[in-house]
């Protein structure tokens, strides 16, 4: 099955809609998700608990099934030994199908969903639900081996992804794969929040596409700052952090900086008062930290602008 996935996805432009091929994707997204489930890569698990005992669920507990209602698939996610299940995610339940996962007493027995009517959810929010290729061919590849964070950090880092998800949110899209997405963006997701949010990406994309494009080359000085400022808008796009102030002006400064590198020569500011301190100096009153911070300053930009 995955490699009928994979050949099918090369298939596929860069990125497309959830609608262009519902059937499809709806087999994909949960192929991914059903391997998810129970592992790792798990970020669902986290916030289930067992009603009746108020205890966590353990990972090794959870069980899950492919569906098909009405020629839709979907996914049936519970846990063994318990019959009532709790979840501390606002907005998760309405992703559910209502019918098939509560009980007769109006309990939440398992979760049942269907990507499909996911994505018509946040529809609703006026939000597209995107599947961005080259990540899923990635997600696929990855199932079965062994999870490697900084190999990961390094391919989202050299493969520029930051770029990519500032363009999605722009354009008020999200990626549709795996239980991040459902459980980090999806699950409470509000219109006014993400078309501010678009505004900030329209700004984001815009200065470090211009900046990375300086270089053949870019430093991985250059390219983690990118990274950075990707990893701000997508936890910016959870809702929990919508409108968080902090995020917003860590966000401003970092974009700041890279214009202003960008509005005047290359030549480092903290030259002059390298200077200021090596010949200007009071001889007699000079300390070694006010030359180790002017050195340590002036190597630092120098690094930014030409490593």
């Amino acid at each position: 099955m995955r490699n009928i996935l994979v050949n099918e996805l090369k298939k596929k432009p860069a990125i497309f809609s959830f609608f262009s091929d519902p059937v499809f994707n709806s087999k994909l997204i949960c192929f991914i998700i059903k391997h998810e489930i129970g592992t790792y890569k798990d970020q669902l698990f986290g916030f289930l608990y067992d009603k009746l005992t108020g205890d966590a669920i353990a990972r090794d507990k959870l069980r899950v099934e492919s569906i098909e209602v009405a020629k839709k698939d979907g996914l049936s996610v519970w846990v063994d030994g318990c019959t009532s299940l709790g979840i501390r995610l606002s907005g998760f339940k309405e992703l559910l199908n209502p019918i098939r996962s509560f009980d007769s007493e109006k309990q939440l027995a398992r979760l049942v969903f269907f990507p499909e009517s996911i994505a018509k959810i946040a529809a609703l929010q006026e939000v597209e639900l995107v599947i961005v290729r080259d990540w899923a061919i990635a997600e696929l590849g990855s199932i079965g081996h062994k999870y490697d964070p900084i190999e990961e950090r390094s391919q989202a880092i050299q493969n520029r992804d930051a770029l990519v998800f500032a363009s999605l949110l722009e354009n008020r899209q999200l990626p549709f794969l795996g239980t991040h997405d459902i459980v980090a963006h999806i699950a409470g997701l509000e219109k006014n929040s993400i078309v501010k949010l678009s505004k900030q990406s329209k700004r984001a994309k815009e200065i470090v596409s211009n900046f990375l494009s300086k270089s053949s080359s870019p430093s991985q000085a250059s390219l983690i700052l990118a990274f950075t400022i990707g990893v701000l808008l997508d936890r910016m796009a959870q809702p929990p952090n919508y409108n968080k102030i902090t995020a917003e002006l860590i966000m401003d400064n970092l974009l700041l900086f890279i214009e202003k590198q960008q509005t005047k020569e290359k030549f480092p500011t903290q030259y002059d008062r390298l200077m200021e301190v090596a010949f200007y100096s009071d001889q007699t009153t000079f300390t070694q930290e006010k030359i180790t911070d002017a050195t340590r300053l002036f190597l630092e930009e120098l690094n930014i602008l030409y490593s």
